[in-house]
């Protein structure tokens, strides 16, 4: 790689580290209220708690606007910094990791909705315990995420993108069993389809974790890692 190393403490401008600090904080703060968010839906969800799901769902609001006042922010820097290597790949992530978040965010609030449409006695046993088993996965995926973040750490972000297979797996066994669910009994198809769609909510918290992960490689590695297979990951990387 060139001389352009990450380097968040070393400028000419002290002003300028210090927005680019700024920003970061924001960042990792906005990532906390979305971990909440996705936490408290699933609660809300898995315990018929419409109170909870008010409040997630009210909260929202919050996270939208923190995505734009950071947006903001970087949009900013880019036009008084024009800032260029590393300085340029952390302004592009941290754009790219909020719209990510924000998107976390509308999951949790789609989780937060579908609390008042299940009717929890007709969910069974198995299905409750495969849909709080997805969730409680993704939440783990989502905080080490964030940690991930935190602490620029490319072989978790590597460990984290390819753990997203087995939220995918997670994900299928849990529709699998819907189905047969609604084939066998097409009373519960109204209540197994709110089941399906807080499961795509959570499958695609998922997805956006992993994207998040992707832009901890870019910053770090200055590689775009997206749409490169599991297989090729690894051997991508070595070769930077």
């Amino acid at each position: 790689m060139e001389n352009d190393e990450l380097q968040l403490s070393q400028h000419i401008s002290k002003q300028f580290n210090q927005e680019l600090e700024d920003v970061r904080n924001q960042v990792l703060k906005m990532g906390g209220l979305v971990e909440r968010q996705v936490q408290d839906g699933l609660n809300s969800l898995l315990n018929g708690d419409v109170k909870l799901a008010k409040k997630v769902i009210k909260r929202d609001r919050k996270v939208n606007a923190m995505e734009v006042g950071i947006d903001e922010s970087c949009v900013e820097i880019l036009a008084r910094r024009q800032p260029a290597a590393s300085d340029l790949r952390l302004v592009i992530s941290i754009i790219k990791t909020i719209t990510d978040l924000e998107r976390i965010g509308d999951e949790a609030e789609k989780l937060a909705n579908s609390t008042k449409m299940i009717d929890e006695d007709k969910i069974t046993d198995r299905q409750f315990h495969e849909l709080r088993s997805l969730g409680e996965s993704v939440i783990r995926m989502l905080k080490r995420t964030l940690d991930a973040t935190a602490r620029m750490d490319v072989e978790e972000a590597l460990d984290i993108i390819k753990s997203d297979v087995e939220i995918n797996q997670e994900f299928e066994s849990l529709s699998r069993l819907l189905v047969l669910k609604m084939m066998e009994d097409p009373r519960c198809i109204k209540d197994a389809l709110s089941i399906s769609w807080s499961a795509r909510a959570l499958e695609r918290i998922g997805d956006h974790a992993k994207n998040i992960c992707e832009y901890v490689v870019y910053l770090v590695k200055g590689k775009d890692v997206r749409h490169i297979s599991m297989e090729d990951l690894d051997d991508t990387l070595d070769d930077l």
